[in-house]
């Protein structure tokens, strides 16, 4: 039992600290390197995605659409995301990618890339 409460406090410690970092992302990226699809925002992002635990993978996502929503030159990154061979990666920068189009009204993404994005998310499963 024992171990059992040691175990469990650590996943709540380790909630808690996640909860943290993603809220650091609230904000203008400071550091070019951060926009980049190999910095470490992303790469950050998509370690907590291939988490087991889906309170993991929701803080992941609200951290990306935090991400997104104050640096908007990012969306590219997500939208090339949107393509991972990864499903579960997949799914969230395609939901974000969404979200984020939607709230901030997204004008400069040409037409074709939409309507190619959205036949291949027809087929996805």
């Amino acid at each position: 039992a024992l171990e059992e409460t040691f175990h469990y406090q650590m996943q709540c410690i380790e909630l808690v600290a996640l909860k943290a970092m993603s809220t650091l992302l609230l904000g203008p990226a400071f550091d070019d390197d951060a926009k980049q699809a190999r910095g470490i925002v992303f790469a950050w992002i998509n370690e907590i995605l291939g988490s087991a635990h889906e309170q993991v993978r929701g803080l992941a996502q609200a951290a990306l659409q935090m991400f997104l929503q104050r640096n908007l030159s990012c969306l590219p990154v997500c939208l090339s995301n949107c393509y991972s061979t990864d499903p579960m990666v997949a799914r969230c920068y395609f939901l974000t990618f969404v979200e984020v189009f939607v709230r901030e009204e997204i004008t400069s993404i040409p037409f074709p890339v939409l309507l190619n994005l959205s036949f291949f998310k027809l087929l996805d499963p």
